[in-house]
């Protein structure tokens, strides 16, 4: 929401209050995690809770005289026991949040948060602004400076600086023996580090060179880094002449796909012949975007409930690899009493191939736009002749399209991505806001950096890093999201899908299923993704979800909100390292206590773990915490 926006709206931003609140500008900008403008209450209890566990040093979830100061004691120390527990210290934050949200919207506005302390401060002095050119020249060092930048606060702290560069040294650890060669570090970095010219890099000598990088950088001797010190570091590229730089190469197609969200007229469609149909379930055809100067059209399977009254929720389904529009699938849906779509995104019907042509397990219709090339092995080619643009274009029109039909409640329409379709569903949900909900399974964003054929494919390709990896955008996405998958699996490794999941703006809940298997059946088959759309659906919110997870000396404490009773928990865990879906998982039993809303399950840590999570059953249901892994 910009300036004007803010004007329109008859809310007008004192200039004193500006100037005199820098602290709250920045608070604000921090909070406000999808950069539109406003504070949703989600971010803001996201952004204290966070605070919390930073002041939380021992992390048993309780504040001590020794971890929170003299004045958050006394407001919020509620039964007067001399500490501040995470519970009191979430109703001192929803309180702050109750009294500044005067127009009880449910967000935040900058002027809301700067009423509540104007005339506390006289007026300072303006700090500098960013250089247009600059900002336009180095998108690589904003992306730096967001990453870096853990807790949201608009700086970048020496410890968070050094923490960055440290997981950078690990992940680039391919082997794990905790140096790295001349390919893992690169020719670059390692004459400019190896100072005893052995041939390997240690993490102590590139921290000499990170921190001779931070006494460059850090002009003004402040132990903390702003953008705009970054962007003033000889690592940046020079503004470009003029008052308006030149838009580089992937900002033009970020803004090309961000356009997509514009594609919210239904599509025309008529039936595809050839496959049975009933009352309420046909094989269809709706137009798509053009390809290599041709029009195409994508098949799909609709169908609704065959008995409803007014209108029904609804789902878009997106396959993965290896496979089509499903039938089944929507079946499923329909029977839980939904609408549902399934499309196909690689030009193919839900028929199988006969003309003996390798690779192509599906008959191909005559309209079919791209197949997928390998792991965005089309990258190359213009953005409108690539793969995964029609397929995101293919989504948001399903949506268009369903949420168009007579009887479907178009406020309650979500999407459930498979593998593949997972992909599509994590880069689709940053792109169209209108979906209710979000499941994406297996799939997920950040797999440049993965440790397994993905990081390997995705590690040098620029266009999936600047242009298609949905970390880029899961920031605005707004809407409840549940991230499906299990330990083992072998394709999105854990810590690529808990870090997707982090990075959503709206509620987020996770279901680890050890054993599940990877495949479109094992994704349909279990209650789990059906649980979730009816919590949603039926405006409950997340059935479970983790308020907080700490380790307190040799036990791991999760406590979970639930709708549902609770009738067993288990740690899940393991002490091998390397990628996720190729270490040993164990099941260990936990207890699980009851609390009101809350249930705390508790469980011992194994000698030597290196991840684990907790899971919590309701009648075969499996919620899960975060993923959490150990140094």
């Amino acid at each position: 929401m910009n300036k004007m926006i803010l004007i329109a709206l008859g809310v007008s931003l004192s200039a004193g209050s500006v100037l005199a609140n820098p602290r709250l500008v920045r608070m604000h900008e921090g909070m406000d995690v999808n950069q539109d403008g406003v504070v949703t209450e989600a971010e803001f209890m996201k952004f204290w809770g966070a605070h919390f566990n930073q002041m939380d040093a021992n992390g048993d979830q309780i504040l001590g005289v020794d971890e929170a100061s003299a004045g958050l004691l006394k407001q919020a120390d509620a039964n007067q026991d001399g500490q501040v527990s995470f519970e009191e210290h979430r109703q001192l934050r929803q309180a702050h949040f109750n009294s500044m949200d005067k127009d009880r919207s449910r967000t935040l506005t900058l002027a809301e948060m700067l009423g509540t302390a104007v005339g506390e401060k006289p007026a300072v002095t303006k700090p500098a602004e960013l250089n247009a050119g600059l900002v336009a020249a180095n998108p690589h060092l904003v992306h730096l400076h967001q990453s870096m930048d853990a807790n949201k606060d608009g700086v970048v702290s020496r410890a968070e600086f050094l923490a960055y560069w440290a997981n950078s040294f690990n992940q680039r650890d391919k082997n794990k023996d905790h140096q790295l060669s001349v390919s893992e570090a690169g020719a670059g970095l390692m004459k400019q580090v190896d100072s005893d010219q052995n041939g390997v890099l240690t993490w102590e000598e590139e921290q000499v060179l990170r921190l001779e990088h931070w006494k460059v950088m850090d002009k003004n001797k402040d132990q903390n880094l702003t953008l705009l010190e970054i962007l003033e570091s000889p690592a940046a590229k020079p503004a470009a002449v003029g008052s308006t730089p030149a838009t580089d190469d992937f900002s033009a197609q970020r803004a090309k796909v961000a356009a997509l969200s514009r594609l919210t007229t239904a599509p025309a469609m008529h039936r595809a012949e050839g496959f049975d149909l009933t009352d309420n379930l046909v094989a269809i055809h709706y137009e798509a975007l053009d390809w290599q100067g041709q029009p195409t059209k994508v098949f799909a399977w609709l169908g609704m409930p065959d008995e409803y009254e007014g209108t029904v929720p609804a789902v878009v389904l997106v396959h993965g690899g290896g496979g089509t529009a499903f039938k089944n699938w929507v079946q499923e849906w329909n029977a839980r009493g939904y609408a549902a779509i399934s499309i196909a995104v690689e030009g193919q019907v839900d028929r199988k191939n006969t003309n003996g042509q390798q690779g192509q397990h599906w008959e191909r219709h005559e309209w079919a736009g791209p197949a997928r090339n390998g792991i965005y092995h089309d990258s190359t080619k213009s953005l409108e002749n690539q793969w995964m643009y029609h397929a995101v274009a293919d989504t948001i029109l399903a949506n268009s399209l369903i949420r168009s039909i007579d009887g479907v409640d178009a406020s309650r329409v979500g999407i459930m991505g498979i593998s593949w379709g997972g992909v599509i569903t994590s880069t689709v949900i940053g792109i169209d806001d209108r979906f209710a909900f979000a499941i994406p399974t297996y799939g997920c964003g950040g797999l440049a950096t993965a440790e397994n054929q993905y990081g390997n494919s995705l590690g040098s390709n620029e266009t999936y890093k600047q242009v298609w990896d949905p970390m880029l955008r899961l920031a605005r996405a707004k809407m409840p999201s549940l991230w499906f998958s299990w330990p083992q699996d072998k394709h999105f490794p854990m810590d690529r899908f808990a870090a997707s999941y982090g990075a959503v703006a709206g509620e987020h809940m996770v279901s680890l299923v050890p054993k599940m298997g990877h495949g479109h059946r094992p994704g349909w088959a279990r209650s789990e993704a059906y649980a979730f759309a009816d919590s949603i659906v039926n405006g409950q919110g997340p059935w479970c979800v983790q308020l907080h997870a700490a380790l307190q000396a040799d036990t791991c404490k999760v406590t979970f909100q639930s709708t549902k009773a609770l009738d067993r928990a288990v740690l899940v865990s393991t002490t091998d390292r390397g990628v996720s879906g190729e270490r040993t998982w164990v099941e260990t039993p936990a207890r699980v206590v009851r609390n009101g809303v809350a249930w705390t399950a508790t469980a011992p840590l194994p000698t030597g773990c290196t991840a684990w999570f907790m899971n919590v059953n309701s009648d075969g249901l499996v919620a899960s915490s975060d993923y959490q892994e150990i140094q």
